[in-house]
């Protein structure tokens, strides 16, 4: 082939290439139509969690009121560690408890979580949970964010032995939940939630994490044979009474090869006898709207809130009145007139009573002795020791007797020495006495001789002179006030003469023409006895009065003082009629003058 026909060639194909597709475009276009109908597109496939369609059925008929006498301690919803659970969720539980006679309550946050930088920082709660727990049946633990600490927990063991009951949950669903957060209160009750969830592809509501039941055991075999379904829930581990378990198809994200999880189960510790008021449960969402309503998930929430409002808790005098029935009858015994102090405070405990739904009456003393007596209603008694141990047997049933002892002071008089530079006192000291004679004892009190003042020689009177050892002397004690002589010795081989103190008159012989003769002068000497006592009276220690002390005595060796007791006794009568008796000691204790 030529060069020329060559060029030819190329040159045609490079025309053909730029203006075919020109002209093939230009030969199979159309006019486009009068509108525009866009293009059919399919809906985007999106992985979301739909909310099931609630199967339609009749409702229930109305409730009727609890037959309970007394109203309950209410179920307290534990909030204040936190949990992401909105309170709205729990109106199908509040309903179906309020028709067990039941309340609702919550625990609502009180820290702020600015205050908590940590789990570490958390404040403990323990005091504020005791008094929320003071008179509640049950409590509620759902999902916290704050873990539980070891005070807390002790406050919660006490709960259950006192006969609370206890709901806990660990859903994966709730935002922010953690097992390991929620075992923190659960593992000490032999409950251990698992860090998975659970699924089946096999059968399910609509979603693979909403998982069927498979079988009821224990407290649950009366929901044997119901399709009771999870929407989202994990397996529980431990030392527990399985209650439900899942559908054999269900598995576990993390526990591959096994099938069969319990999703419900009882708990509880039997060495501290809480085993049994401990349940489990790895799901909320069935017990709420609108999941409670889908199959039989409402005979689901009848079982958990039967558990909860069946329990009988084990009340003491400090969960008062819980203890008492629906009638209470108030005995006061005392000897003392009604004031009104005492009146308001009766008034008080009157309203107290009525706000917990009982009534308050007055009741006799021989209501506590007597079991025919005008009233069933539970009593309330009140009485000072002597007056309870006179007219009932209240202290003795508990071993007590009252004795009484005469407690006297015992007052020690201070020690007196005498000083050591004081020179004892020699009998020549004394005129006229011989250095062999002894002054005689004092008789009678023993109240000291008063020193005798120094004696003073009368003018133009000479001296004595010592006494010869043949003459005797009678030493008198005279008073301050009285005037002592100087006395006159009588000469040697002269009879001596007695003194009037030791001479003893004879009223036969008696002289009564003289007035001297009469009666000796005792004027003297009675006005030394006068004043000698009332020296006595001066220098006298006062003597302490005894007093009575009453001990309440029991054959064990414990001895109380009763001013400083009060005895509290909580007790149940084979009648199944309950006391409360509140036994102290008299206002005030009388002496012994």
């Amino acid at each position: 082939m030529k060069q020329s026909t060559r060029w030819f060639l190329i040159a045609l194909v490079g025309l053909l290439l730029l203006v075919g597709p020109t002209v093939l475009r230009f030969t199979q276009s159309s006019a486009p139509p009068a509108g525009y109908t866009p293009p059919a597109i399919a809906t985007a496939e999106i992985a979301v969690t739909p909310i099931p369609t609630a199967t339609p059925a009749q409702l229930k008929a109305a409730a009727v009121p609890a037959t309970n006498p007394v109203k309950r301690g209410p179920v307290v919803v534990d909030l204040a560690h936190y949990s992401a659970v909105e309170r709205n969720r729990f109106q199908p539980m509040a309903s179906a408890l309020a028709a067990a006679g039941v309340d609702l309550r919550f625990w609502l946050p009180t820290v702020a979580l600015d205050e908590a930088s940590s789990f570490a920082d958390f404040p403990d709660q323990s005091e504020a949970l005791q008094k929320t727990l003071a008179n509640a049946s049950a409590l509620i633990v759902i999902s916290p964010f704050f873990l539980y600490n070891d005070a807390e927990v002790q406050i919660v063991e006490r709960f259950l032995l006192d006969g609370g009951r206890l709901l806990v949950i660990s859903d994966p669903d709730i935002e922010g939940d953690a097992a390991r957060d929620t075992n923190s209160l659960a593992s000490r009750f032999n409950v251990v939630f698992n860090e998975d969830y659970l699924y089946d592809t096999v059968e399910n509501d609509a979603n693979f994490t909403h998982f069927f039941q498979g079988g009821f055991f224990d407290q649950a075999l009366a929901l044997e044979g119901s399709r009771v379904v999870f929407y989202g829930g994990r397996s529980i581990d431990g030392a527990v009474t399985p209650q439900v378990r899942s559908a054999p198809t269900t598995l576990s994200s993390l526990r591959t090869g096994q099938s069969g999880f319990t999703t419900v189960a009882i708990g509880g510790v039997p060495a501290n006898d809480t085993y049994g008021r401990v349940l489990a449960l790895s799901d909320f969402d069935a017990l709420t709207d609108p999941y409670v309503a889908r199959y039989d998930n409402r005979r689901m929430l009848d079982f958990v809130v039967s558990f909860l409002a069946d329990g009988a808790r084990n009340q003491t005098i400090a969960d008062f009145p819980e203890f008492l029935g629906k009638q209470v009858a108030l005995i006061v015994e005392s000897n003392d007139p009604v004031e009104a102090d005492a009146v308001s405070k009766a008034a008080e405990l009157q309203r107290v009573l009525e706000l917990s739904g009982r009534t308050l009456q007055l009741g006799a003393t021989n209501w506590l002795t007597e079991s025919n007596a005008a009233s069933n209603a539970d009593l309330l008694y009140m009485a000072q020791f002597e007056d309870a141990s006179r007219s009932t047997t209240l202290l003795s049933d508990m071993g007590f007797t009252l004795e009484e002892r005469i407690i006297t002071p015992t007052v020690t008089a201070p020690a007196t020495t005498p000083p050591t530079d004081a020179a004892p006192v020699q009998p020549e000291a004394l005129p006229g006495l011989a250095p062999d004679t002894e002054a005689p004892p004092p008789s009678g009190t023993a109240t000291p001789l008063p020193e005798l003042p120094p004696l003073t020689p009368t003018p133009n009177e000479p001296i004595p002179s010592p006494l010869p050892e043949s003459m005797s002397l009678t030493l008198l004690a005279a008073p301050d006030h009285a005037a002592v002589q100087n006395p006159t010795p009588t000469p040697t081989g002269a009879p001596l003469a007695e003194t009037p103190a030791a001479q003893t008159p004879d009223a036969s012989t008696a002289d009564t023409s003289s007035p001297d003769a009469s009666a000796p002068d005792t004027s003297a000497e009675d006005a030394s006895d006068e004043v000698i006592q009332s020296e006595a009276d001066e220098t006298a220690e006062p003597q302490p009065t005894p007093t009575v002390e009453v001990y309440l005595v029991r054959g064990d060796g414990i001895r109380l003082l009763a001013d400083e007791t009060q005895l509290f006794i909580q007790r149940t009568e084979e009648s199944g009629r309950k006391t409360i008796a509140v036994l102290g000691a008299a206002v005030a204790r009388s002496t012994l003058g």
